[in-house]
């Protein structure tokens, strides 16, 4: 079993993207960023390559404050862009007859009056098996648990959004987070957005999410269907920035 390298940020003197020139290769190991982004409490780190990994951790603002960062010279954001590829047309399908959507099977199995949280693990647990866990394209549709950086700036958030990605910038993605939408019709808004990158959408619900405050990302497969019929299910937990329960039909009828 791995030793943990529990206090470590980096080697005495190296960028954590610095390469060696004699060698060509990183003066870090991947296994040594991986511990770096455990000890900064960075998440979603396992879904990165050695180069990208070296390069998320350093343009976070956990490793930004650290005493290795100021060591080596980096004193703010790199800049570094996530520029994923956009969802194109031949990754999305049509479904067919007899093809139950994830959110069809999990009405399914409700027996009653479930609670928000009973229909989120249940989703969790349709994506693990028929989503990809992974950052998104642009355009695709993702679900995962978030705890926001700045609470005190909003009257509510919601831990578990649904979010349609608009855009990466350095340190978080911009997306329409759904569930701000009354679930009368945003299944049909959800399911008008599978090929309408750069469409516009309410404003109400276009949200940044800082990379380092994001749980384990869902994506869900690529169909018009499959985004109505998850957008339909009640899975939202809207807060304060105290961290107490806010009613989602406040959310709903907010403007």
């Amino acid at each position: 079993m791995p030793i943990r390298l529990k206090g470590f940020y980096g080697l005495k003197n190296k960028r954590l993207t610095g390469i060696n020139p004699k060698t060509r290769k990183y003066y870090h190991s991947k296994y040594e960023l991986t511990e770096i982004a455990r000890n900064l409490g960075l998440k979603n780190y396992s879904r990165y390559n050695q180069k990208d990994l070296a390069e998320f951790i350093e343009s976070s603002n956990a490793y930004i404050k650290s005493s290795h960062a100021k060591q080596v010279g980096v004193k703010k954001s790199t800049g570094v862009v996530r520029t994923l590829p956009e969802l194109s047309e031949d990754e999305i399908f049509e479904v067919g007859d007899g093809y139950k959507t994830i959110g069809e099977r999990i009405k399914e199995r409700a027996k009653g009056l479930e609670s928000a949280d009973w229909y989120a693990n249940e989703l969790i647990a349709e994506l693990s098996e028929y989503g990809e866990r992974r950052f998104p394209k642009l355009g695709e549709m993702c679900f995962f648990s978030y705890d926001a950086a700045y609470p005190e700036e909003y009257p509510w958030y919601d831990t578990r959004p649904l979010v349609y990605v608009l855009e990466y910038q350095e340190d978080k993605l911009l997306g329409a987070n759904v569930h701000y939408l009354n679930p009368s019709y945003r299944d049909a808004v959800a399911g008008s957005l599978i090929n309408k990158y750069g469409t516009r959408v309410s404003k109400k619900t276009v949200h940044s999410y800082f990379f380092t405050n994001m749980g384990e990302i869902y994506v869900l497969p690529p169909t018009s269907a499959e985004y109505a019929s998850v957008a339909e299910l009640i899975t939202e937990r809207f807060v304060d920035k105290y961290g107490t329960y806010v009613d989602p039909h406040m959310v709903w009828d907010s403007i």
